[in-house]
């Protein structure tokens, strides 16, 4: 009965949990696409907003795009575009549900791995609730951070139930033998034995693996689940770590080798005798070889060479994408200095999360005093927990899992010009939120000699009056978001120079047709930063739109001067120098060279960029490589559902089959 009213408790709790997040996120159903990656990741990407194809699937497996590499990621934005089209409350819930799921699971999974009901539901509940994965959740283009998060999840939860099941047969080994039976009994019930240890470790191998191709932040996982081992799964077992007796002997057991998993047969010439030294008591400390810890690093192999490929090809699409700065940019001791900052700052954050901002931009340099205090408060922090590891180990566990799950995104390889940013937080935070949890469940343990109304009402208030607290500010974070003007005019708000605030509401303005007010913060944003190249390229749109040629094509050469490959700016000059109107600015063979670079960055798989290179070749005379090239870029078109595109080229190849160029019209 007991179980039977837990399970229902269990139920209840996740339940609401889900119910709480996505009433809290509801308004998101009717925010827009915002002018900042949203439209570069599905409604201007042509692989993306064509929905399901085997063309898109292909692309997403074989191509970096925007600096990334993250199949799933596109592949999820496809199966939007599939349900919903371009209507941008479909993605933004989906988002929601996901983040909902993430918490779900994050409840189960803090639950069997420490049978701490209550604590678990806290702990999600503040991963629900709290205003810096706004971010992460509203912004349809980190879709890679939920989708990322629910593998992570799983990956812990198929981790853990590899544990549990390893450590369920070294207790039946060591019992007496019984005939073996497909079946064990549970009262008047069967119930199938559960798979083996080797399932869920293939399993956890296979969630990971999912999780890194949503987003590459995650090649930290084998140190987490080291970290799992060490509390509260209680398999690392050292003088430093506290566990429970039977825990001790289930490890004892394990590791002289009753269980054959795939590290034990990884590790069978590694293992060494454990021996125990315990006493009655709720904690114990167990004594062993300094050895303990090779098998558990050898057992993660698959996971490490998972992460090593991932930050290989991480690397290697951002640094063709010009988004990695390089050391003369932003020095060695800067970056350094950046990430101790950013940590400290992420902290506070948790605490007091006000003034959040969707663009923290590098100072380049730091102050000494900020560095110096933002350093001092960190070892301080870890000479506490090194501390209290005995008697404390999630803290130990928590601090190291926040401190290590940031390194990819801390700054040592700055992708980007942000000092620091919200939506890094989605994960790295979780073990805070677990060490804070436990610490404070740990503070209030002198309530169980007060009155039973003290002991069971006070905790529940101060949870209710923080979760409460932190949903408001939540729903007011959220507002920020709702549109590309709101997100930029509240980054401008918090810092009036933000250079790409100005940029991004200047492109805004652009676009909806307050072309003046627009105009104008682009051209703050270039006196800023000179070399600025989205600014560039988007005023020379601008002018290029207006008839002002001689001026387009001059921001033009400024744009590719300061970003080389920008396909996108290579593009739109490429067509001004083929189609312009006024002949003065035609110029075919230097079209062709623009057009066929550009193609050339997106390994010819964007019918738009095909088409203009078209358009270049009718330009210098070439009608049969027009054609040919026009019908080329009909036929990717088609195959990504992308009628407009495809209708366009069918309208420009009979221009070529006349022996005529395409040029655009005066005024149009």
């Amino acid at each position: 009965m007991d179980r039977i009213k837990d399970s229902r408790l269990t139920l209840f709790i996740g339940t609401l949990l889900g119910a709480v997040t996505l009433v809290v996120y509801w308004p998101v159903r009717h925010f827009g696409f915002l002018n900042w990656d949203d439209l570069t990741y599905i409604s201007r990407n042509d692989h993306v907003r064509g929905g399901l194809t085997w063309s898109g699937i292909t692309w997403s497996f074989t191509h970096s795009y925007s600096s990334n590499w993250h199949p799933l990621t596109w592949l999820s934005h496809m199966l939007d575009c599939q349900l919903y089209g371009l209507n941008p409350a479909g993605p933004h819930l989906t988002n929601v549900v996901f983040h909902a799921a993430n918490t779900v699971l994050l409840f189960l999974l803090l639950r069997t791995l420490t049978a701490a009901t209550w604590r678990s539901a806290f702990v999600a509940a503040l991963f629900a609730l709290h205003p810096l994965h706004v971010e992460s959740v509203a912004w349809i283009a980190e879709r890679k951070d939920v989708l990322s998060g629910f593998f992570f999840i799983l990956t812990l939860w198929a981790y853990a139930r590899y544990a549990q099941v390893q450590s369920q047969q070294a207790e039946r080994a060591a019992r007496p033998a019984v005939p073996s039976s497909r079946f064990e009994v549970r009262g008047s019930r069967f119930k199938v034995r559960s798979f083996p240890p080797r399932f869920w470790y293939w399993a956890a191998t296979l969630m990971f693996a999912c999780g890194l191709m949503s987003k590459p932040m995650l090649v930290t996982v084998p140190f987490v689940l080291l970290l799992l081992d060490y509390w509260p799964l209680g398999r690392m077992q050292n003088e430093e770590c506290p566990t429970s007796v039977a825990a001790l002997r289930r490890v004892d057991r394990m590791q002289k080798g009753q269980v054959r998993s795939p590290a034990s047969r990884i590790t069978s010439t590694l293992r060494n005798a454990v021996t125990e030294d315990g006493h009655h008591a709720s904690r114990i400390t167990h004594h062993v070889s300094r050895f303990t810890l090779l098998p558990l690093l050898l057992e993660k192999l698959p996971f490490f060479a998972l992460s090593a490929a991932s930050c290989l090809i991480t690397f290697l699409a951002q640094k063709a994408g010009g988004a990695v700065a390089s050391f003369a940019i932003i020095p060695l001791d800067a970056r350094i200095a950046n990430a101790a900052v950013a940590y400290v700052e992420y902290l506070a954050k948790l605490f007091w999360p006000i003034n959040l901002s969707p663009i923290y931009l590098h100072p380049g340099h730091w102050g000494f005093w900020p560095v110096t205090g933002a350093a001092a408060g960190l070892v301080l922090l870890t000479a506490a927990v090194w501390l209290g590891r005995r008697r404390f180990p999630y803290a130990r566990m928590g601090w190291l899992w926040f401190l290590g799950m940031l390194v990819p995104v801390i700054g040592i390889v700055q992708v980007g010009s942000q000092a620091f940013a919200d939506r890094y937080t989605y994960l790295p935070l979780l073990g805070i939120m677990i060490a804070l949890v436990w610490l404070g469940a740990e503070a209030v343990r002198p309530l169980a000699k007060a009155s039973p109304v003290v002991r069971s009402v006070l905790p529940a208030v101060l949870a209710l009056a923080v979760l409460a607290t932190l949903a408001w500010r939540t729903r007011e974070q959220l507002a920020n978001w709702k549109d590309t003007r709101a997100l930029f005019s509240h980054a401008l708000a918090l810092t009036p120079n933000n250079v790409q605030a100005l940029y991004g509401l200047g492109a805004y303005m652009v676009d909806t047709g307050s072309i003046d007010e627009g105009k104008r913060l682009l051209e703050k944003a270039i006196e800023l930063q000179p070399a600025y190249p989205e600014a560039l390229g988007t005023m020379a749109n601008l002018l290029d739109g207006q008839g002002r040629y001689a001026e387009a094509i001059r921001f033009y050469q400024a744009a590719l001067k300061a970003q080389p490959d920008q396909e996108g700016v290579l593009n739109n000059l490429a067509w001004l120098m083929a189609t312009c109107p006024d002949t003065a600015f035609r110029n075919g063979p230097e079209a062709v060279r623009l057009a066929t670079r550009a193609c050339e960055l997106t390994g010819y798989t964007r019918p738009l960029l095909i088409g203009t290179l078209a358009a270049a070749q009718a330009e210098t005379g070439d009608f049969q490589a027009a054609i040919a090239t026009a019908e080329r870029a009909k036929a990717l078109a088609t195959a990504l559902r992308l009628e407009e595109i495809a209708m366009k080229n069918q309208e420009l190849i009979q221009f070529y089959r006349q022996g005529l160029p395409f040029h655009e019209k005066k005024g149009s």
